[in-house]
């Protein structure tokens, strides 16, 4: 299996990258799943060690670290799946069978269960786009994550904050100077700058300050091209956004895009889930025989209902509307806008 160019651990020491994972994983995980019976506890509930919105969020983190994640299927006596177990890449070694018509999973475990080896069927292996490039036949069945593409972007930000930190270091001066009149030894200078911070300092923070003839104050300024270097620490934002295929503005305030109604931004954002859903629902689909499951994604995207508020009152508004009042009431009902305790009298 192809190793990532940049390590995990030092791509999320980058706060953009560590909030596009966050953001995508945690609204992927918010979303619903939707015609799944009769598997309702395995996906609602598809481990009793951790929270499903956890073990979701972990597992599509994982997806977005390493374009790869897995999730070993355990089964009843009835060969009914009732759990699942997130398996580390690291752990996990894909082998293809010679005539390419078989592909199993050797799986490493750290526990006194060693290595087993599982059929195709019984790991759902969520990955994003495989190239196929290369050649090892596996890249057929592994997938790139967006991390790759941003091997030098994140060198470059590291050497550019490593040399940020260099230049503030140098530019932590004193900010203030005190002239003195006459050539004196450093025992006068310590007793003048020490009578100064006694006066104003501390308690006296902000007083005015009184000088007489015998010295002069001035003030040292921050270097310019230090304020330039800390403009510039968000610069990489919008490659990350790229790569990720979210709008800049998600990842950093700072950023705006070209796009200034806030809906069409949203829309955007929208359209970029469904690249990394898709993929997570038609292996699902595929591996637990559910032809026709569905993730419900207004759950991550509207969750005040807001959207779904504005659409109804677009659809309700006019001489002939396209809702009835009740069908309106019976929406939003439905979507827990409203309960039915509120809309009673």
């Amino acid at each position: 299996m192809p190793n990532s160019l940049v390590s995990v651990s030092t791509a999320l020491k980058n706060p953009e990258f560590l909030n596009a994972v966050t953001l995508i994983a945690s609204d992927i995980a918010s979303c619903r799943f939707k015609n799944f019976p009769p598997y309702i506890k395995i996906l609602d509930i598809p481990n009793n060690l951790i929270s499903s919105y956890n073990f979701w969020q972990s597992a599509y983190a994982q997806l977005l670290l390493t374009g790869n994640s897995y999730l070993l299927i355990s089964r009843d006596k009835n060969n009914l799946p009732i759990k699942l177990e997130q398996i580390p890449t690291s752990q996990v070694q894909i082998n293809l069978s010679d005539d390419s018509q078989e592909l199993t999973y050797t799986i490493n475990f750290d526990d006194n269960r060693h290595n087993i080896e599982v059929p195709s069927s019984e790991m759902i292996h969520l990955r994003l786009m495989c190239t196929g490039e290369g050649d090892n036949a596996l890249n057929r069945f592994v997938g790139v994550s967006p991390l790759e593409s941003l091997a030098n972007t994140l060198r470059v930000t590291d050497n550019s904050d490593r040399l940020t930190l260099k230049q503030l270091e140098k530019a932590i001066l004193p900010s203030n100077i005190i002239t003195l009149p006459i050539q004196t030894n450093s025992k006068v200078k310590d007793e003048v700058r020490n009578e100064f911070e006694a006066q104003y300092t501390g308690d006296n923070a902000g007083s005015t300050i009184v000088m007489d003839n015998s010295a002069t104050l001035s003030q040292l300024q921050i270097n310019a091209d230090v304020a330039k270097f800390l403009n510039a620490i968000d610069a990489d934002a919008g490659r990350i956004a790229t790569a990720f295929g979210i709008p800049a503005s998600y990842l950093s305030p700072n950023k705006s895009d070209n796009q200034s109604n806030v809906s069409q931004i949203q829309s955007l954002y929208v359209n970029s889930l469904t690249r990394y859903i898709d993929p997570i629902v038609s292996e699902l689909r595929m591996k637990l025989q559910l032809p026709t499951l569905e993730l419900d994604i207004n759950q991550a995207i509207d969750r005040d209902g807001s959207q779904l508020i504005n659409n109804i009152a677009k659809l309700t508004a006019g001489q002939t509307p396209v809702l009835t009042q009740q069908q309106a009431l019976n929406l939003l009902t439905k979507r827990g806008v409203f309960t039915e305790d509120e809309l009673k009298i």
